[in-house]
C-alpha cells in the first residue's frame, strides 16, 4: 500500500547496524555527493531545472543535517550530478550543464562562491581525483579522464578512454549499459573508482554501482569479483533503482551514499542512502547487507528534508525554498513579510519546495498585482501541473497545466490550500484562511514521475505566476498527514 511510506516517519531512530539502510533525505534527492572535513560532513545533491541550486547540506553525525546554502545562484541551465572535492583548503564543486563541465569554488562551504567557469570539458557526472604525482585530473562518464590544471578550473589535456565498464549477466533487465557517475576514492594502496551503470530510471532493476581498482588513478582498472556494490535485485524490493553511489570514511567506517527511489513511489523522487560498506581480505568494497531482495526489511528514515511553516519575514529567504524559470536574484525579493515574485510574460515562474512526503497539504497566502496568472499547484513542470489558477476577478481549476473544470468569478480570496492523499489531489479556497470551500473538481497525479514524462523531475508543491505584473506570498504552512 502506498500508506506504508508515512508509516515509516514512525519508526524511533537508532544507530546504523552492519547491513542496514539509512534514509538521509526523502524526496527528490539524487546524485548525492559527499566529503568530510574535520569533524563535519557536507553534501550536495542535483538541483536540475531549479535555482538557485547546488544546495550544501552539513552535518556532523550522519544523521542530522541542516541546509547551509545554495553554492549556484544564478540559472545557466540544468545542473546535473555534481562533485563536491575539498582540496588544498579550497571547495569546488564540479557539476554539468548541457554536457558542459563547469566549477565553482569558496574558501567556505557557506560561501560566497565564486561564479560558474567552463573548464573545457564535455561530459556529464564529473569525478575529481589526485594522483601519486600530485596532478588533478577529472573523470567524466564513458570511463573518460582528462588532467586538470594545477589550480582545478581547467582541463589540460585531451580526454582517454581508461575504463570500459563492467559486464553484467545478460538476462539483468536494465535501461541501458550507460556507464556513468564516476567516483574515486585511494584506500590501501588502490585507487577505486566506482561507477553507475545500467541506466537512472526505466526498469526498477536498471541501476547499479559497480567498482574497479587501479594502482595508478589513470587505470588500468580491474572490475571487483563482488560487483555490483549496489543494486535492486527484485521488482519486489522495497528501494529500486538503486545506484550512483560515493564512497565514503567516517572515523573508522566505511560508508555508501547514493539514491533509489521508494518502490511505489517514483513521484517522490530519488531519495539519498546510506548503508555501511567493509572491505574483504583482498581489499574489495562489499555491502554487508548481502541482500537479493530487502522487500520485507525497514529502515530508519531521518527527518532532515521535512518543510517548514515559513512566514517570509527574514531579509533573505528560507534554504528550503528555490524557483523555476527565475533567471537570478533579481526575479524575486523578500519584503514587509512577503515573498515577492516578478511575473514574466514569455514563461512561467514558480517559488516550489521539495516535497518530503507522499501525503501532505500546504497553504499559502496569494495575491495578485497587474496582468498576471497565477495560481497553487503541484508542479512536475512548466507543462505538467495541477491546482487552482487565478487571473483578475476568475478562478479555476489547473490539469496538464491547462484550465479545466469549473469557473468561479467574483472577488479572488486570498488563502489557497493544496492537499494530496494516495495521489489524489484536491484544493481549497479561503478569504481568511480559518474557513475553506474545496474547489468541486479533484485530481490524480498517478504517474507524474520520469518513466511517463521524463526529464527526472518531480511533483513539487509551487505557486506559480505568469504575465506582466507580480505576485505577492505569505503565510505559508505545511501539515504531512499520518
Amino acid at each position: 500500500m502506498r500508506k506504508y511510506f508515512l508509516l515509516f516517519f514512525l519508526s524511533s531512530f537508532f544507530m546504523m547496524r552492519a547491513g542496514e539502510i539509512s534514509v538521509l533525505f526523502t524526496g527528490d534527492y539524487p546524485d548525492p555527493s559527499i566529503i568530510k572535513v574535520g569533524t563535519k560532513y557536507y553534501m550536495t545533491h542535483t538541483s536540475n531545472s531549479y535555482s538557485p541550486g547546488l544546495l550544501i547540506w552539513e552535518s556532523e553525525d550522519l544523521k542530522n543535517w541542516r541546509r547551509v546554502c545554495r553554492a549556484l545562484t544564478q540559472n545557466i541551465g540544468t545542473v546535473w550530478a555534481p562533485e563536491l572535492v575539498y582540496y588544498d583548503s579550497k571547495y569546488y564543486i564540479y557539476f554539468p550543464v548541457d554536457a558542459e563541465v563547469y566549477v565553482i569554488t569558496a574558501s567556505q562551504p557557506e560561501g560566497p562562491w565564486s561564479a560558474p567557469e567552463k573548464i573545457g570539458a564535455q561530459g556529464i557526472d564529473p569525478g575529481h581525483v589526485v594522483g601519486k604525482d600530485g596532478k588533478r585530473y577529472i573523470y567524466v562518464d564513458q570511463g573518460r579522464v582528462a588532467e586538470l590544471s594545477a589550480d582545478g578550473m581547467k582541463v589540460v589535456s585531451p580526454f582517454e578512454d581508461v575504463y570500459e565498464g563492467w559486464i553484467y549477466p545478460d538476462d539483468w533487465i536494465v535501461e541501458c549499459f550507460c556507464l556513468e557517475s564516476p567516483k574515486l576514492i585511494y584506500h590501501e594502496g588502490y585507487y577505486y573508482l566506482i561507477s553507475a551503470q545500467g541506466g537512472t530510471s526505466g526498469p526498477a532493476t536498471s541501476h547499479m554501482a559497480v567498482v574497479a581498482r587501479s594502482r595508478s588513478c589513470l587505470g588500468p582498472w580491474e572490475n571487483s569479483p563482488h560487483n555490483p556494490l549496489i543494486h535492486t535485485f527484485s521488482t519486489d524490493d522495497r528501494w529500486i533503482s538503486k545506484g550512483h553511489a560515493t564512497l565514503f570514511q567516517a572515523d573508522k567506517d566505511w560508508y555508501a551514499v547514493y539514491h533509489a527511489y521508494l518502490n511505489g513511489h517514483r513521484e517522490l523522487g530519488r531519495c539519498t542512502l546510506m548503508e555501511k560498506i567493509t572491505w574483504t581480505k583482498d581489499v574489495w568494497p562489499v555491502s554487508e547487507s548481502d541482500m537479493k531482495s530487502d522487500s520485507g526489511n525497514t529502515y530508519p528514515i531521518y527527518e532532515n528534508s521535512d518543510l517548514k511553516n515559513d512566514d517570509f519575514d527574514g531579509s533573505e529567504l528560507d534554504l528550503q525554498w528555490s524557483f523555476w524559470g527565475c533567471d537570478g536574484p533579481y526575479d524575486y525579493e523578500q519584503s514587509n513579510g512577503e515573498l515577492i515574485l516578478n511575473a514574466d510574460a514569455s514563461k512561467l515562474r514558480a517559488l516550489l519546495a521539495i516535497a518530503p512526503c507522499t501525503d501532505y497539504e500546504v497553504s499559502f497566502k496569494i495575491q495578485t498585482e497587474g496582468n498576471v496568472s497565477a495560481g497553487l499547484a503541484l508542479l512536475y513542470n512548466d507543462q505538467e501541473f495541477v491546482g487552482l489558477g487565478l487571473e483578475e476577478n476568475l478562478m479555476y481549476g489547473l490539469l496538464h497545466g491547462k484550465k479545466f473544470g469549473e469557473e468561479i468569478v467574483g472577488d479572488l480570496p486570498a488563502y489557497y490550500r493544496l492537499k494530496i492523499e494516495d495521489y489524489t489531489v484536491s484544493v481549497y479556497y479561503s478569504r481568511n484562511g480559518k474557513n475553506w470551500t474545496m474547489y468541486p473538481q479533484g485530481f490524480e497525479v498517478s504517474g507524474y514521475h520520469t518513466n511517463m514524462l521524463s526529464g527526472f523531475l518531480t511533483l513539487k508543491p509551487a505557486v506559480f505566476c505568469k504575465g506582466n505584473g507580480r505576485i505577492y506570498i505569505d503565510n505559508f504552512k505545511f501539515q504531512k498527514i499520518r
